[in-house]
């Protein structure tokens, strides 16, 4: 995964990042081969799995990253579009993920839009709590909140 800036200047800077980083290597994650099989998708139809969601393409932690929209439940899965915990530096609430795990931060800023307009009331983020007010709120949050 290319990203926009190194890890290591969050290592000496954010004693949390540090301890969760040193997790991470002795669990493995350092040396996670990537898929080499690929299925794409529509984004214009629900996927044909159970729950039948809806993909909300919402690239910037990574190029290709999706949402997963469920309208009927109110709720959408948004993976690392946004969080309300950055293990990176260690804040609370709504933000984009850090440049060290982000492939574009501009990208990820403007995919903020596609979340809010999701009108979802609940938000599952890839780290940190369930948010429960709101796509549109935790998408102004996390703008407001800028790139790290």
């Amino acid at each position: 995964m290319t990203t926009e800036r190194a890890r290591t200047p969050y290592l000496l800077r954010y004693p949390g990042f540090r301890r969760a980083f040193t997790t991470m290597a002795a669990a493995g994650a350092l040396w996670v081969r990537g898929t080499e099989e690929l299925t794409t998708f529509s984004t214009a139809a629900p996927l044909d799995v159970p729950g039948r969601p809806v993909p909300v393409p919402t690239p910037g932690h990574t190029h290709g990253h999706c949402a997963l929209h469920l309208p009927e439940r109110g709720t959408l899965i948004a993976g690392d579009a946004v969080v309300t915990f950055n293990p990176y530096t260690g804040r609370s609430g709504p933000q984009i993920v850090s440049a060290a795990a982000t492939a574009n931060s501009a990208a990820a800023l403007s995919s903020l839009s596609a979340v809010a307009e999701s009108r979802a009331q609940t938000v599952l983020p890839g780290h940190g709590a369930a948010w429960h007010q709101g796509a549109e709120e935790i998408a102004a949050r996390a703008r407001e909140a800028g790139p790290s």
